[in-house]
């Protein structure tokens, strides 16, 4: 998977969809980098209604992407502060 605006991985229902990158974030303290991102779909008409934006672990070895879970707490409230002032 190539991480550029926008790429292509399963949703919950193992269906290709089409996702948009809305920003990197790298959390200062242990250096690990997290994408925040949501359905492509979304950004055609968000005026008004609720978009759904993901966060996942972002690791890159060699041409290799993985996408993983945000596991840590502190993580999560670090992200959602930063989603905070990016609708805001």
């Amino acid at each position: 998977m190539e991480i550029s605006n926008t790429f292509i991985m399963p949703d919950d229902n193992g269906d290709p969809c089409q996702y948009t990158a809305l920003n990197m974030v790298t959390n200062p303290d242990n250096g690990i980098q997290y994408v925040l991102y949501t359905e492509t779909e979304n950004l055609k008409n968000i005026s008004g209604k609720d978009v759904n934006i993901y966060a996942a672990e972002y690791k890159k070895e060699g041409d290799t992407i993985t996408l993983e879970a945000v596991e840590s707490d502190n993580d999560w409230r670090l992200i959602e502060a930063l989603v905070s002032d990016l609708v805001n």
